[in-house]
Protein backbone atom coordinates (compact mmCIF):
# COMPACT_ATOMS: atom_id res chain seq x y z
CA UNK A 1 0.00 0.00 0.00
CA UNK A 2 1.61 3.51 -0.88
CA UNK A 3 1.78 5.99 1.80
CA UNK A 4 -0.50 8.37 0.14
CA UNK A 5 -2.97 5.73 0.27
CA UNK A 6 -2.77 4.98 4.23
CA UNK A 7 -2.46 8.53 5.14
CA UNK A 8 -6.00 8.92 3.27
CA UNK A 9 -7.27 5.79 5.05
CA UNK A 10 -6.28 7.64 8.41
CA UNK A 11 -7.79 10.76 7.43
CA UNK A 12 -10.89 9.78 6.39
CA UNK A 13 -11.87 7.17 9.40
CA UNK A 14 -10.63 10.18 11.56
CA UNK A 15 -12.95 12.62 10.04
CA UNK A 16 -15.52 10.04 10.77
CA UNK A 17 -14.37 9.51 14.30
CA UNK A 18 -14.54 13.19 14.61
CA UNK A 19 -18.14 13.74 13.87
CA UNK A 20 -18.72 10.47 15.94
CA UNK A 21 -20.79 10.27 19.51
CA UNK A 22 -19.00 9.53 22.78
CA UNK A 23 -17.69 5.70 23.06
CA UNK A 24 -16.75 5.55 19.07
CA UNK A 25 -13.32 4.45 18.22
CA UNK A 26 -10.84 3.58 15.41
CA UNK A 27 -8.26 0.93 15.70
CA UNK A 28 -5.73 1.14 12.71
CA UNK A 29 -3.95 -2.22 12.66
CA UNK A 30 -0.46 -3.54 10.31
CA UNK A 31 1.58 -6.37 10.35
CA UNK A 32 -0.09 -6.95 13.82
CA UNK A 33 0.61 -3.95 15.39
CA UNK A 34 -2.36 -1.64 15.85
CA UNK A 35 -2.82 2.32 16.72
CA UNK A 36 -6.00 3.34 18.32
CA UNK A 37 -8.05 6.65 18.41
CA UNK A 38 -10.93 7.42 20.88
CA UNK A 39 -13.22 9.91 20.96
CA UNK A 40 -15.68 12.15 18.90
CA UNK A 41 -17.21 15.34 19.06
CA UNK A 42 -19.14 14.60 22.59
CA UNK A 43 -15.92 14.74 23.73
CA UNK A 44 -14.22 17.97 21.52
CA UNK A 45 -11.60 16.06 20.68
CA UNK A 46 -9.92 12.26 20.55
CA UNK A 47 -6.62 10.23 22.02
CA UNK A 48 -4.61 8.15 20.84
CA UNK A 49 -3.82 5.28 22.76
CA UNK A 50 -1.13 2.54 22.39
CA UNK A 51 -0.69 0.00 25.02
CA UNK A 52 1.98 -1.42 26.84
CA UNK A 53 1.49 -5.03 25.99
CA UNK A 54 1.52 -4.06 22.47
CA UNK A 55 4.87 -3.00 22.63
CA UNK A 56 8.72 -4.30 23.19
CA UNK A 57 11.15 -2.37 25.53
CA UNK A 58 12.90 -0.79 22.40
CA UNK A 59 9.63 -0.09 20.55
CA UNK A 60 8.60 1.99 24.01
CA UNK A 61 11.83 3.91 23.41
CA UNK A 62 11.26 4.49 20.44
CA UNK A 63 7.82 6.08 20.72
CA UNK A 64 8.67 8.08 24.00
CA UNK A 65 11.02 9.94 21.66
CA UNK A 66 7.82 11.65 20.30
CA UNK A 67 6.96 14.47 22.02
CA UNK A 68 3.40 14.06 22.13
CA UNK A 69 3.71 11.26 24.14
CA UNK A 70 5.17 11.20 27.73
CA UNK A 71 6.68 8.21 30.08
CA UNK A 72 3.69 9.36 32.93
CA UNK A 73 0.69 10.37 30.87
CA UNK A 74 -1.46 7.24 29.77
CA UNK A 75 -4.38 5.25 31.04
CA UNK A 76 -4.38 3.74 33.83
CA UNK A 77 -5.97 0.31 35.52
CA UNK A 78 -9.28 1.55 37.53
CA UNK A 79 -8.56 -1.47 40.52
CA UNK A 80 -4.39 -0.76 40.53
CA UNK A 81 -4.37 2.96 39.40
CA UNK A 82 -0.94 1.17 37.50
CA UNK A 83 -0.38 2.65 33.68
CA UNK A 84 -1.85 0.42 30.97
CA UNK A 85 -0.63 2.67 27.79
CA UNK A 86 0.54 5.51 26.35
CA UNK A 87 -1.72 8.31 25.58
CA UNK A 88 -1.87 12.11 23.49
CA UNK A 89 -4.87 14.05 23.18
CA UNK A 90 -5.90 15.97 19.81
CA UNK A 91 -8.51 18.69 19.33
CA UNK A 92 -11.14 18.42 16.52
CA UNK A 93 -9.23 20.55 13.93
CA UNK A 94 -6.16 18.62 14.44
CA UNK A 95 -6.91 15.53 12.21
CA UNK A 96 -3.87 15.96 10.16
CA UNK A 97 -1.47 16.10 13.29
CA UNK A 98 -3.00 12.44 14.11
CA UNK A 99 -2.63 11.11 11.25
CA UNK A 100 0.62 11.87 10.36
CA UNK A 101 1.08 10.90 13.94
CA UNK A 102 0.13 7.78 13.15
CA UNK A 103 2.00 6.97 10.29
CA UNK A 104 5.26 8.12 11.83
CA UNK A 105 4.02 5.21 14.74
CA UNK A 106 3.88 2.50 12.26
CA UNK A 107 7.27 3.60 10.32
CA UNK A 108 9.52 4.94 13.19
CA UNK A 109 8.50 3.14 16.52
CA UNK A 110 6.94 -0.12 15.02
CA UNK A 111 9.83 -0.04 11.87
CA UNK A 112 7.17 -1.63 9.13
CA UNK A 113 8.29 -1.13 5.94
CA UNK A 114 7.80 1.79 3.70
CA UNK A 115 4.76 -0.44 1.62
CA UNK A 116 2.84 -2.12 4.78
CA UNK A 117 -0.86 -2.65 4.46
CA UNK A 118 -3.39 -1.35 6.72
CA UNK A 119 -6.86 -2.41 7.80
CA UNK A 120 -9.13 -0.33 9.74
CA UNK A 121 -11.47 -1.19 12.41
CA UNK A 122 -14.13 1.78 13.01
CA UNK A 123 -17.01 1.68 15.78
CA UNK A 124 -19.13 4.81 15.74
CA UNK A 125 -21.73 5.58 18.07
CA UNK A 126 -24.06 8.33 18.04
CA UNK A 127 -24.95 10.89 15.43
CA UNK A 128 -22.65 10.49 12.37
Amino acid sequence: MKKEERLEEFRINLNKLANAGEGSFVVFDACGKFVQFAGGKDLDGFVCDIPFTELSEAERMRLLKFTEFSQDEGARDADSGEQTSYTTEFDLVDIDKAVQLTEQIFVEVFWLPQDYEVKTELNLEGDN
